[in-house]
């Protein structure tokens, strides 16, 4: 028996240009980076000559110099947009210009001392410190030291001074010196991609499987799939993650422990291990039709319109299916080999992208 029922309905919001689908030429990033190690090195007093202490202190008249490194290894290869350094000002004995540096050896927090302290380049850039900043976070631009830091593999930074007197925050007291870093083309920590979605459970043999995940990563790296238990009767698409095919009456039965995974190259993420289970296929049919959509959201003319794609959920069992209609022209189409029961009917757009509009209003119909 042929049952019919009609999706009626225009597409006044039609979503065919979707912010944030699409990476930016020059992508910049950023992270802030917290100091690993801090210590100070006087002449004069050699009790406190290693080791963080409440202030990371910088003198002349007793030689003192503060060392602040930090954890550079995600910014090699990077291009460094911008860096700065967020320098909380502790206390001020005697205004004057504090001086950075590049840190040309290694050192340890624990056994840096007056007499094993590493060189240091001359100055790169410098910041005026008063008494009158006490309290203050003093923001510096040290892109041109950074980018010869990363350059010459250094993860250290100096402080020195020719008069000032001057106690800056630590670990120690809580209120560390913090290095904001923006990169272009990657450098900051990766983030872990992640993967959502409803696979459907069930399909008739003879019917369109269709699943595609929700794949994103808040870095904007490129994302690959990979299945497990692949159905032998599906195929898989690497870059999207989609599953799709049409099982044969062969394959009914259960195909379980199917588990589909993204990574972004150096972290992955899995979706929940789900079962498909392939039915004997129905012999009711439903048609639909419906009004293209004739413009985009934001009013303009649609002049890529690729296709249609009919999704449907047998509401018995939660059973889904779908079928890609790659003819823009198309407005009418039956959906046949469906199982007695309940259904739900919506449809979407597709453009030359493949990318989806907002679903239809939603066609009920039974099926005997």
């Amino acid at each position: 028996m042929f049952l019919k029922q009609y999706l009626t309905t225009q597409w006044l919001g039609v979503i065919l240009s979707i912010a944030g689908l699409f990476v930016p030429a020059h992508l910049v990033q950023a992270a802030t980076y917290l100091a690993t190690a801090d210590a100070h090195t006087r002449t004069n007093v050699p009790s406190k000559n290693f080791g963080t202490k409440n202030m990371l202190r910088v003198q002349k008249w007793s030689d003192t110099t503060g060392f602040i490194k930090f954890d550079l290894n995600s910014l090699a290869g990077s291009t460094i947009e911008s860096a700065t350094l967020s320098i909380p000002v502790e206390k001020v004995d005697k205004s004057g210009l504090v001086t950075i540096h590049r840190v040309l050896g290694n050192w340890g927090e624990t056994t840096i001392s007056h007499s094993n302290k590493p060189a240091i380049s001359s100055a790169v850039v410098g910041l005026e410190v008063s008494s009158d900043r006490v309290g203050e976070t003093i923001s510096v631009n040290v892109t041109q030291l950074l980018r010869q830091m990363i350059t010459n593999g250094s993860d250290s930074i100096a402080f020195s001074t020719g008069d000032a007197e001057v106690g800056m925050g630590t670990r120690d007291s809580g209120s560390p010196i913090r290095l904001a870093v923006s990169t272009a083309g990657g450098g900051s920590a990766n983030t872990t991609p992640t993967i959502v979605g409803d696979p459907p459970s069930s399909v008739s043999a003879n019917s369109n499987y269709n699943f595609v995940p929700q794949s994103s990563d808040a870095d904007g790296d490129t994302l690959t799939h990979s299945i497990t238990n692949k159905p032998a009767w599906a195929s898989f698409n690497a870059g999207t993650g989609r599953l799709y095919g049409v099982p044969g009456d062969s394959d009914i039965g259960v195909h379980g422990s199917v588990s589909i995974a993204v990574s972004d190259g150096q972290d992955s993420a899995t979706l929940t291990p789900f079962e498909i289970e392939v039915t004997e296929d129905g012999t009711g049919s439903v048609g639909l039709s419906w009004n293209s959509p004739t413009q985009n959201t934001d009013g303009t003319p649609l002049r890529d319109l690729a296709g249609f794609e009919i999704d449907w959920t047998r509401t018995n069992n939660g059973a889904k299916g779908s079928v890609e209609i790659n003819n823009p022209s198309v407005s009418t189409y039956v959906v046949e080999n469906l199982a007695a029961g309940n259904y739900e009917f919506t449809i979407v757009a597709l453009n030359d992208d493949d990318i989806e509009s907002a679903p239809s209003n939603k066609a009920f119909k039974s099926v005997n």
